[in-house]
């Protein structure tokens, strides 16, 4: 998630935003937990571009 993003915060190393909160390493790897769904996503990928749009897409969205 580009640190540019509006509400955005970044702390305990976990990204943080409204409904939900991540970690995010290299190549595509992701860790979503989203309380409100009362779900955890996790992604492996070797993926170099970012993959956010996909995931929100084909998981996150269809929760």
């Amino acid at each position: 998630m580009p640190a540019t993003e509006k509400n955005v915060q970044y702390g305990y190393q976990f990204w943080v935003k409204e409904g939900y909160f991540g970690a995010y390493g290299k190549y595509g790897q992701r860790s979503l937990v989203i309380p409100d769904k009362n779900a955890v996503v996790a992604v492996q990928s070797l993926e170099s571009k970012d993959i956010s749009d996909v995931v929100k897409k084909y998981i996150i969205d269809r929760l």
